[in-house]
């Protein structure tokens, strides 16, 4: 395939992805139900679930099954797609899973340990219609598979997961996070279940490795509020693996309530899965989180109490097996059968409310959220623009109708591959110009530099099909590009991600 140009075709259009937001009439939950051996229980009717707020029964207003279509064979010989239109993601046709490995809080050991099984789990489990988004908040990975051909480059994605933790910075005999955070903010180090003085742990040290682990945690959790944030638009049951090997939860903090309060308003549930696994409790592990402390089960959990903290308060569990696929596992089985139950709330100030959902028959249990946010979204700081947001969104936006086509874009000589691309926009009605802002985000599958592009282009009234083109230059490889397009003046947007591989020049190719 030679290299890229893409042409994108606009029309209007009214078609968003429905949202739920809590400010809605009806509030919708997703719901799983589980038999006795952990398998999803599909064919039960509104009649089956009672649900319960602040205690109080409410009648369920919607009631939907979801049951994922099953999987159909990958088509041989996979090719990248030649042509990519807007992506509506609909619960029945695949699951969604968005796994955050979070690196800065991922030793390079236990990374290792997670790409030797990841990525042959997610080859061999991933089926068409699976959505998976990998993510890294130090090693800036971002990487959608929506296709057959892009699950198939999962492996490669998976390989790209490098672990940046290190436990003992100081290489000294201070003990971890745990202890300097038990130093700082207590006055004292806890460990063993005795208490001994302040003298014997430097405070000044302890002080520097605690600003240290505040730092990573602030770097981890709004990378994983990004993450949440791109699950946006889609309204089935929406999951986000976090792989850490753990952080403290720090009374300095408050990002992890504002995580907690940001899955409560989203319907987001999380899964922590640390790659020690069993290993968190010998001796070998404690050392690799920090030598001295913790030393006991209790300890351990201490030290990772921050992200099984955000877990819990979001629905969902911490997996501390030494398999190390177990929490994809469990969200992908899950996944295959669940059900969107609404409710109308009962009046009342904007807050927290307390969730229940039960199921009436016996020998059955439901996995579900026990908390939501109800009323107007408070004032919050906004941190990406609503096109910015776009580029990581899971789902594509239809305000703006775009189809992104593959053609070659010229002549190739040495060095990084030419790509063009051409914005072909339908005859605009009215009697005004139209301004529109282009944004292009392109990422290689292989290491390297995220290339952006973009401007404004102003489309006279009534004219005919016009073509504006853009040229980049990318290395050989696979890239993953999100094209976002937006109407100035309403703020209409419309996005497309395409994958394509941009091919070496024909001089530079090894001979075959």
């Amino acid at each position: 395939m030679g290299p890229l140009a893409l042409a994108l075709c606009l029309a209007a259009s009214t078609e968003e992805p429905p949202r739920f937001p809590a400010t809605a009439e009806i509030v919708r939950i997703d719901a799983v139900v589980l038999d006795v051996a952990d398998h999803p229980v599909a064919g039960l009717t509104a009649a089956d679930f009672t649900v319960e707020e602040n205690g109080k029964p409410r009648e369920i207003a919607s009631f939907e099954p979801i049951v994922v279509r099953p999987a159909e064979s990958a088509p041989e010989g996979l090719q990248p797609a030649s042509v990519s239109t807007p992506l509506r993601l609909e619960p029945q046709d695949g699951r969604a899973l968005l796994i955050y490995f979070d690196d800065i809080h991922v030793s390079p050991a236990s990374a290792e340990w997670v790409r030797h099984n990841l990525g042959p789990f997610l080859e061999r489990e991933v089926r068409p219609g699976d959505v998976v988004t990998i993510v890294t908040p130090h090693g800036g990975l971002w990487w959608t598979a929506r296709t057959p051909w892009e699950h198939a480059q999962l492996p490669a994605v998976v390989a790209r997961l490098i672990g940046q933790y290190t436990a003992n910075p100081f290489k000294d005999e201070g003990g971890g996070d745990w202890s300097a955070m038990q130093s700082v903010e207590y006055g004292q180090k806890i460990g063993e279940g005795r208490h001994t003085d302040t003298d014997t742990f430097s405070l000044s040290r302890g002080e520097g490795r605690y600003g240290m682990a505040l730092l990573r945690i602030r770097r981890s959790l709004n990378g994983l509020e990004r993450a949440i944030a791109s699950l946006d638009g889609f309204r089935g049951r929406k999951s986000v693996i976090i792989y850490s090997e753990g952080f403290v939860l720090s009374p300095q903090l408050p990002d992890y309530e504002r995580i907690v309060d940001q899955c409560r308003r989203a319907g987001v549930t999380l899964f922590v899965q640390d790659p020690l696994g069993l290993q968190t409790l010998r001796a070998t592990a404690e050392s690799s989180r920090g030598t001295g402390a913790p030393t006991s089960a209790a300890n351990a959990e201490a030290a990772s109490a921050g992200s099984t903290h955000i877990a819990l308060a979001t629905g969902g569990r911490a997996f501390a097996l030494n398999d190390a696929t177990e929490a994809v596992a469990r969200v992908l089985e899950e996944s295959k059968a669940y059900y969107l139950i609404g409710f109308r709330p009962a009046e009342g100030r904007p807050g927290e409310r307390s969730l229940r959902v039960r199921v009436r028959r016996d020998g059955l249990r439901v996995q579900a959220r026990n908390r939501y946010y109800w009323g107007d979204p408070l004032p919050r700081e906004t941190r990406d623009a609503a096109d910015v947001f776009a580029l990581r969104a899971m789902s594509d936006r239809t305000d703006l109708r775009l189809v992104v086509t593959s053609a070659t874009a010229g002549p190739i000589g040495a060095g990084p591959v030419p790509v063009r691309l051409r914005l072909e926009l339908d005859p605009i009605a009215g009697e005004q110009p139209r301004r529109l802002k282009v944004l292009i985000e392109a990422r290689p599958l292989a290491k390297g530099e995220v290339v952006h592009d973009g401007g404004d282009v102003t489309v006279p009234p009534g004219c005919g099909a016009r073509t504006i083109e853009r040229e980049l230059r990318l290395r050989p490889g696979i890239w993953q590009a999100r094209v976002v397009v937006t109407d100035v003046e309403s703020g209409r947007l419309g996005s497309v991600l395409h994958t394509f591989e941009a091919e070496a020049p024909a001089d530079s190719r090894p001979d075959r």
